[in-house]
């Protein structure tokens, strides 16, 4: 979560209603990958490994992600794991679920 929270959901229903879009949009989003925008936020998924790795960005964050797109000619989703690896509060959620042995 933007604010560093790690959420883990039970299903794409349970996924959705946390984000505040459909079960449709959940489901193209971790099945496909990509990006959408919930109420200012970037909501981002790549297929990693066969697996969806969602993470959701402010507004802020994005802004910066896109100024990585035209200065460094990054992918935006390169740009938001770029964003997401200079976060303190995204790499401390990271680093404590890691430490707790990913639960």
């Amino acid at each position: 979560m933007p604010d560093g929270r790690i959420v883990e959901t039970g299903g794409l229903e349970e996924f959705a209603q946390l984000h505040g879009i459909t079960p449709v949009q959940a489901k193209t989003l971790v099945e496909q990958g990509g990006m959408l925008e919930v109420n200012g936020d970037i909501l981002a998924c790549q297929i990693v490994n066969g697996q969806p790795a969602v993470a959701r960005f402010t507004a802020k964050n994005y802004t910066k992600a896109k100024e990585l797109v035209v200065t460094k000619g990054l992918h935006i989703m390169d740009a938001l794991s770029e964003v997401a690896y200079t976060d303190p509060v995204m790499m401390r959620s990271l680093a404590r679920k890691e430490l707790s042995g990913g639960r």
